[in-house]
């Protein structure tokens, strides 16, 4: 997995969707918003990251 690459494509779906729905927030929600943010985009994305290395295995097993 490409640690570095989930932290960065998380960050920025977590910023552009705060970016979304930032004016139907109070200013001091916006910190716990874009974390809850960043938590649901990175275990997404780490979570398709393990379904798309279970479906490439599948597709070429092992000659053994």
């Amino acid at each position: 997995m490409n640690h570095r690459m989930i932290h960065d494509s998380a960050f920025q779906m977590a910023r552009e969707i705060l970016a979304t729905v930032k004016d139907c927030l109070y200013e001091q929600e916006h910190r716990d918003a874009f974390e809850t943010f960043y938590a649901i985009c990175k275990r997404n994305l780490e979570e398709y990251e393990v379904q798309t290395n279970r479906m490439e295995k599948r597709l070429r097993p092992s000659r053994n």
